[in-house]
């Protein structure tokens, strides 16, 4: 794993940086079909609510991939989809072109759904150029909360129940060494421990042997 560290002075600059990010991806020149990863939570949160402020069409060969989500209806406070939906109505992204969990589905079956249209995604070639992620305290990227889970390699996409009460379905780590580019966003203090985990003794946490084999990594923190 390649590590490329960018640190900011304040939360605010981070966003920042990723709004401009995340608005050059959405809104490229590309004449073909394309995916973006992004993944929920309270940094990514606030600018994925900017976008939905534009009020205006972005590409439509976009595709969004979501890394993770809850197995929780769609209308909780719990799911990324639901807290995500206002960004994708407004920049028009239609709900074909969107990969996320069922939720009205039993859990294995709303990951192996996933994991279906997912491998379509992948037999009609279509790139994904950026994925955006997070890291957790406890070293987990996506809904990998386990290096066991981390190096599952055999389906695209499979359910991780019953972590801090919540089900969830998770993308497996063939996805993120499929995408071109990942970008880790990490901010707060009680990061700093599998931060430090992640550039030192990667194989220790989850994240580090999910992204162990990839080549281009970068870390946006704060605490670099």
């Amino acid at each position: 794993m390649n590590l490329i560290k960018k640190p900011f002075k304040s939360i605010e600059q981070l966003q920042d940086h990723f709004f401009e990010s995340l608005h050059n991806e959405l809104f490229s020149s590309a004449t073909s079909d394309y995916a973006i990863l992004i993944s929920g939570g309270k940094t990514p949160l606030p600018v994925y609510n900017r976008l939905a402020q534009l009020n205006k069409k972005c590409n439509p060969h976009a595709h969004i991939i979501f890394a993770d989500d809850r197995h929780v209806p769609r209308t909780s406070p719990d799911s990324n989809y639901g807290n995500t939906q206002p960004m994708f109505t407004a920049l028009g992204i239609s709900p074909d072109r969107i990969y996320g969990i069922n939720p009205d589905l039993p859990l294995e079956e709303s990951a192996t759904d996933f994991a279906k249209h997912l491998n379509q995604l992948f037999f009609d070639s279509v790139p994904i150029k950026v994925g955006f992620l997070g890291l957790g305290p406890d070293g987990h990227t996506c809904s990998l909360f386990s290096t066991s889970d981390a190096k599952r390699t055999d389906t695209l996409a499979f359910a991780a129940p019953n972590h801090l009460g919540l089900n969830r379905v998770t993308v497996s780590r063939n996805v993120l060494e499929s995408t071109d580019r990942l970008i880790l966003l990490v901010d707060g203090e009680s990061k700093r421990e599998a931060l430090t985990a992640l550039i030192h003794q990667p194989q220790t946490i989850p994240a580090g042997v999910a992204l162990s084999n990839h080549p281009n990594v970068e870390i946006w923190a704060t605490l670099l």
